[in-house]
């Protein structure tokens, strides 16, 4: 699990990095690295969260946002 969930964490801050690259070329607003660290966490949530397909597991999905929810909360 935790394999399929780095393997997301890649694929979507690749995506984000150059979605915000083409928005810089072509003058769209800027977004800290704060925003886009919080975009990439949301993403991963709800791409976990729409996994309820036919033919997959109800608790695969759920163990899956419940791991990714573990690992990536911040401390206090």
């Amino acid at each position: 699990m935790d394999a399929t969930l780095a393997k997301m964490a890649i694929q979507s801050t690749i995506y984000l990095i150059w979605r915000e690259r083409n928005g810089r070329r072509h003058n769209q607003p800027l977004h800290s690295p704060l925003q886009l660290a919080y975009t990439v966490h949301k993403e991963i949530e709800i791409r976990l969260l729409s996994r309820r397909r036919e033919g997959t597991k109800e608790t695969t999905t759920e163990d899956g946002h419940s791991r990714w929810v573990e690992i990536t909360r911040l401390s206090t």
